[in-house]
């Protein structure tokens, strides 16, 4: 093992760290503006919904920690394993949501993709500091 690698294991985990940090954040600020200008149903679907997605991004990161030193055949086995029990918790969620609470349906639908938002948001604005700075010279 060289030199690097800790430091890029540990470049990871801080990234999913400030990711998790921030997604928290940004869905209780959302979750509660969707509740004060339009429902607590809408709001309260979003934080649930942020909630999984949130539970999911963690439960693919502990994944990939745990397969960087694995055999490629069964690194894929277990990683495919983990995205079918990842799935149906997210099924199983939106299953419950519709048959057990009042919770809007496409206020959760829109938590499930916070992490991803985030995500994307976050690269689109690394790409925009890029163009600032490259067109400043």
């Amino acid at each position: 093992m060289n030199r690097s690698e800790p430091d890029n294991t540990d470049n990871v985990r801080s990234f999913v760290r400030k990711t998790q940090k921030i997604a928290v954040t940004a869905g209780t600020v959302i979750g509660v503006l969707l509740m004060f200008f339009c429902s607590g149903s809408v709001g309260y679907g979003f934080m649930s919904g942020a909630g999984v997605s949130i539970i999911n991004f963690q439960l693919m990161a502990v994944d990939a920690y745990r397969t960087i030193d694995s055999i490629p055949i069964k690194a894929r086995k277990f990683i495919m394993g983990r995205y079918s029990i990842r799935y149906a918790i997210m099924a199983g969620f939106i299953i419950l949501i519709v048959t057990r609470t009042n919770f809007n349906i496409f206020a959760a639908c829109a938590g499930l993709f916070l992490v991803q938002m985030i995500l994307v948001g976050g690269r689109l604005a690394h790409i925009a500091r890029i163009a600032v700075k490259t067109s400043r010279g």
